[in-house]
């Protein structure tokens, strides 16, 4: 029976079948050069830079402002990136694949999205049950390690939403975040293709042979259909997840049976004809996988619903979050509170009031040196000698030695403002001597980006 667009009718509810091999066993089409479509594999255009808060238009993604990254930093140097051609080789990129075969099917727990009523609740503890992960955080001797060394683990999760049943267009696309904005048939949650710089995480990170990794608090995700996720068979793809304003998320092959290109899908990444939906064949709107960025979901054509425990880009060690950044040298480590935003280097405060604390006063820590942290500061205080509320305060890291006393006078031309000494010092910063204008600041966030 066939149904007018978005008229869908509920049934008892759906059980998704996310029929997947292992990470050593899995789609293997997936990893494959000269679709039908032609799209090569082993020359993609890199999405580096392409996002915008403005409007939503194809081969982009349409980030909300809050999630959009401060800065887009210059694409990694590896073996798979063509810098000069502006493209990457996935085939060799996936020989880079992050090495180990962990099952979490003991742990992981997934109620798929099912109807009732008018809503398609779910939940998931966010590990694999159908595949198995790779070994995070990722060992110095895997060969990821050189272009990739992230230092996250992945853990149990509490993911849950309701999600329309029947979804409806919005007159104008809708921006979409930096956290979950899809769930998938495996139980594991997905995030647009965008690494916290800004650039193409699919080109940019490496994850395990499943095409998924962990962020700073612990979650594990993909930025693309996940090679373990079964698109087999022919004619139309199948249901491969659900978008967070409740529209379906299908595979590669559009009603031809053809693999589709960014050229046959809508700005956000979709486009409506019939397909099959809770057991009926409906004339909807719905969203496809493509080879090329950005992969999967550009932005939201319905109203996307709030999902409880999807973690923000303000939680991610990626995109935005716990401090590192990947390089032939390795991460550098900071603890402490994410930042929401990229992760901000120490800002050039200038010295603090130099005054000398009050008697009695504690010392303050002994980590890093003045005005090198904090994301203010940053030359001469404007309008006559303001005071820096923000010089020193190193937001992403925890507190150091005790706080030693407030500078009493005031800061010189040029100083990046009063800093309470010793308030946030650097990490594990013990108590020390006494420092100087009341004790020195922590050292600045480390330098580099934020993994998603």
């Amino acid at each position: 029976m066939k149904r007018s667009l978005f008229v869908v009718m509920p049934l008892a509810g759906l059980l998704l079948a996310a029929t997947a091999g292992t990470a050593a066993a899995h789609d293997t089409r997936l990893h494959g050069v000269g679709a039908p479509n032609g799209v090569d594999t082993t020359s993609l255009p890199l999405g580096d830079g392409k996002w915008s808060i403005e409007t939503p238009e194809k081969g982009s993604i349409y980030l909300c402002s809050g999630s959009a990254p401060s800065t887009t930093k210059s694409t990694i140097s590896a073996p798979w990136i063509n810098s000069s051609g502006g493209t990457f080789n996935l085939v060799t990129k996936r020989t880079y694949a992050v090495d180990g075969s962990v099952s979490w099917a003991s742990q992981a727990q997934f109620s798929a999205p099912a109807l009732s009523g008018t809503a398609r609740a779910f939940s998931t503890h966010d590990l694999p049950s159908s595949h198995t992960t790779g070994v995070f955080p990722i060992a110095s001797t895997d060969n990821a390690y050189r272009y990739d060394a992230n230092p996250n683990s992945i853990s149990a999760q509490s993911v849950s939403g309701s999600l329309k049943a029947t979804p409806q267009l919005r007159d104008e696309p809708q921006c979409v975040g930096g956290g979950a904005i899809a769930i998938t048939t495996t139980g594991i949650v997905l995030f647009n293709a965008l690494d916290a710089d800004g650039r193409d995480a699919l080109a940019n990170e490496i994850g395990d042979s499943c095409d998924g990794h962990p962020n700073g608090g612990g979650m594990y995700h993909y930025h693309l259909i996940s090679a373990c996720i079964s698109d087999e068979g022919t004619g139309h793809s199948n249901l491969v997840g659900y978008a967070m304003d409740g529209f379906g998320l299908y595979g590669y092959r559009g009603e031809s049976g053809a693999e589709v290109t960014n050229d046959d899908l809508d700005e956000c990444h979709g486009h409506t004809h019939e397909i099959e939906w809770d057991g009926e064949t409906v004339s909807m709107y719905h969203y496809h996988a493509t080879r090329e960025y950005p992969y999967t979901i550009g932005c939201f054509r319905g109203t996307s619903a709030v999902v409880s425990g999807a973690q923000s880009r303000g939680v991610q060690s990626g995109q935005q979050g716990t401090g590192w950044r990947t390089g032939a040298g390795g991460p550098a480590t900071a603890s402490g509170t994410p930042q929401s935003g990229a992760q901000q280097s120490g800002g050039q405060s200038g010295p603090s009031g130099q005054a000398t604390p009050p008697s009695g006063s504690l010392p303050g820590g002994q980590n890093g040196q003045n005005g090198q942290s904090g994301p203010g500061g940053q030359g001469t205080p404007a309008s006559g000698g303001q005071t820096g509320q923000t010089g020193g305060q190193q937001q992403g890291a925890p507190s150091g030695g005790p706080a030693g006393g407030q500078p009493s006078g005031t800061p010189p031309s040029g100083a990046g403002g009063q800093q309470p000494g010793g308030q946030t010092g650097g990490p594990a910063g013990g108590p020390g001597g006494t420092g100087p204008g009341g004790g020195p600041t922590g050292p600045g966030a480390p330098t580099g980006g934020t993994r998603p």
